[in-house]
């Protein structure tokens, strides 16, 4: 079963982070992603059974942004 999980990022200024960001994500096995700029965060649709939430965040980190914390 899908589970959604919202991360609070420092560092988005823009949309193309948004972008960035889902790639990364993505390519570790988030559904899907949908991010607030305003807000700094990004909601993250994932199934637990198939990618691990720890995977996700090291990859939106190693796409160069920072993981505050998950809300």
């Amino acid at each position: 079963m899908a589970e959604t999980v919202t991360l609070k990022v420092s560092n988005i200024t823009c949309m193309d982070c948004v972008t960035h960001i889902a790639a990364a994500a993505t390519r570790v096995g988030a559904q899907k992603v949908s991010g607030n700029v305003t807000q700094r965060t990004v909601k993250v649709v994932y199934e637990p059974d198939r990618v691990d939430l720890a995977a996700i965040v090291q990859a939106v980190e190693t796409a160069g942004y920072h993981v505050e914390s998950t809300i």
